[in-house]
């Protein structure tokens, strides 16, 4: 059942944030944020199956995610890999260049296009990202770092070293600017 409360988490959040969007058929049929989200929460769910039903009962199940997976990434440049565990109500403001893999992703976040966040090597150390983050365009957050509760990463911005809870981070290498900003993310 999490599967469906996270979809309509994410749709929920993505109709606030873009109230005159259009019709829901073509909302949903256009927009490549949606395509994306609802073909992670899939494979998610699929992963989450005992393996026995992984290899039977799913395999057209598998077989659909694979071909959604390959169009989200070839068609939209959005990765969002099933290794990665993100929460309900996430919201990708524009599509192309995002990566996301090996992290743990709070509920109620935000993130922008040519975004990437995941360990520094395969086998290294993971980044923990709290709700309510917003993450600017063409940001990396790499490694073990966590991020605080409502924080925000500013556009370019390179994070490798936790982030306060609250806090406003900017530049290459970061620096905080502001210690108690407070984003809309979770509005």
């Amino acid at each position: 059942m999490a599967l469906f409360e996270n979809v309509r988490a994410d749709l929920s959040r993505i109709k606030a944030i873009e109230p005159n969007s259009p019709v829901p058929l073509r909302f949903l049929i256009g927009s490549c944020t949606i395509h994306a989200l609802l073909t992670y929460r899939l494979g998610r769910a699929l992963h989450a199956w005992p393996l026995v039903l992984r290899c039977t009962l799913a395999l057209p199940l598998w077989c659909l995610y694979g071909v959604l997976a390959v169009y989200v990434r070839q068609g939209c440049g959005i990765r969002l890999s099933i290794d990665a565990s993100i929460g309900a109500g996430f919201y990708i403001g524009h599509f192309g260049g995002v990566d996301i893999r090996r992290c743990s992703i709070g509920r109620g976040c935000t993130i922008g296009q040519q975004t990437m966040i995941g360990p520094l090597e395969k086998a290294g150390a993971t980044p923990t990202i709290a709700d309510g983050v917003w993450i600017g365009v063409h940001s990396q957050i790499v490694g073990g770092v966590n991020i605080g509760s409502g924080a925000t990463i500013g556009a370019g911005t390179r994070v490798t070293q936790d982030v306060a809870p609250g806090s406003l981070v900017m530049g290459r290498p970061p620096r905080v600017i502001v210690n108690s900003y407070r984003n809309t993310a979770l509005m």
